[in-house]
């Protein structure tokens, strides 16, 4: 069965995201990301090589970013 297709979707379960999704909501770059989930700083799951997202943990991350000055 083949899970990727033309039409994949960013949104990958209703509790996640990609993190290019993620990337292109915030502004930030994928590569932030990565790091900041890397080192604990943003919760999300490792599948393999893609990481995903918790979308509570980035809608908290995305606050703190724009309330800072």
């Amino acid at each position: 069965m083949n899970y990727f297709n033309h039409t994949f979707s960013l949104q990958i379960s209703n509790n996640h995201i990609s993190v290019h999704a993620a990337a292109l909501c915030s502004g930030s770059c994928m590569q932030y990301l990565g790091r900041l989930l890397r080192n604990g700083k943003l919760e999300g799951v490792k599948n393999g090589q893609l990481w995903l997202v918790e979308k509570s943990a980035f809608d908290l991350y995305n606050e703190q970013t724009q309330d800072a000055p």
